[in-house]
């Protein structure tokens, strides 16, 4: 009895000990405000065990991974003439059913190089920026979820929408060289998202609301539902 009263005893003294480093280290880095304590929840969770969209280990069949493998080559081959940005690639780890359109989490965060507001690319398009960073895992923002992002169809500069997880652009004008299936790209108009990078291309029109131009919809380029690799784009320091 003594002894398991004293194994007992060593427990709870090295869970109080655990506690109280935790409770510090957290405290240190809310004081200090530059890192996300969600994500270093996460870190601790998910990293390095990768995850399905319900948090269970995926279990890969061949096909599977020929497919990975393809995904993967064609990210890396991927070239949106960005001289000025490094590609950091890394894997989806985490993606919730009940915020499908809105984020998910990837096994890269500070100590790799990113950082918050970062662009995230995949192999066919634009998918995001960097919403939040831990040490090692990020959160990124959907396009579906973002509110606007400046945007260039042939010479015209305009602004693109989420609303409803749909993309769509406002006020466009019957003088607008605009027409169903021309690019969207992302204009450089912005200290996020470099220039050229595709989007995806209209889909069609709407008359707008208040009877002043046109609404276009947006199809995106990037399948979003089937995302296993992504490229966060870095800017060189010159």
């Amino acid at each position: 009895m003594k002894k398991k009263k004293k194994r007992d005893n060593k427990t709870k003294k090295k869970l109080i000990l655990m506690l109280i480093f935790l409770s510090l280290i957290f405290s240190y880095f809310e004081f200090k405000n530059d890192l996300n304590i969600g994500g270093v929840i996460k870190d601790l969770v998910y990293y390095p065990t990768r995850f399905t969209t319900t948090g269970l280990i995926i279990e890969h069949s061949s096909e599977e991974l020929i497919s990975e493998n393809r995904e993967l080559k064609r990210l890396l081959e991927i070239d949106y003439s960005l001289k000025d940005y490094k590609r950091i690639n890394a894997s989806l780890i985490f993606r919730n059913n009940n915020y499908w359109f809105v984020e998910f989490t990837i096994n890269k965060g500070l100590n790799d190089g990113i950082r918050d507001n970062m662009a995230v690319v995949g192999d066919n398009g634009l998918i995001g920026k960097i919403k939040n960073t831990s040490f090692n895992t990020s959160t990124v923002k959907l396009i579906t979820d973002i509110d606007s992002i400046s945007v260039k169809i042939n010479d015209n500069n305009k602004v693109l929408y989420s609303v409803n997880n749909e993309l769509i652009i406002k006020g466009i004008n019957d003088s607008d060289d605009i027409k169903i299936g021309d690019k969207v790209l992302t204009s450089g108009l912005s200290d996020i998202f470099p220039e050229g990078i595709i989007i995806g291309e209209i889909l069609s029109f709407d008359k707008d609301l208040k009877g002043v131009g046109k609404t276009a919809k947006v199809k995106l380029s990037q399948d979003i539902n089937n995302i296993k690799f992504v490229s966060v784009l870095k800017r060189y320091i010159k």
